[in-house]
């Protein structure tokens, strides 16, 4: 297999499927946020919303 695919896998992995990385994923952990919580600003931190677009 091409590095190029492998890569792609490990990022698909990582980002949808699997828990490759510490044993979470993006699309599980924040298929519960509502868009009022992806927009609240907390102290001077991002947003959910903007640090997803960024992933994107």
């Amino acid at each position: 297999m091409k590095k190029t695919e492998e890569l792609s896998n490990r990022f698909t992995e990582v980002m949808l499927d699997g828990k490759w990385i510490a044993y979470t994923n993006f699309k599980e952990a924040l298929q519960s946020v509502d868009w009022h919580q992806a927009n609240k600003k907390v102290e001077n931190l991002n947003i959910i919303y903007l640090l997803t677009k960024h992933i994107n």
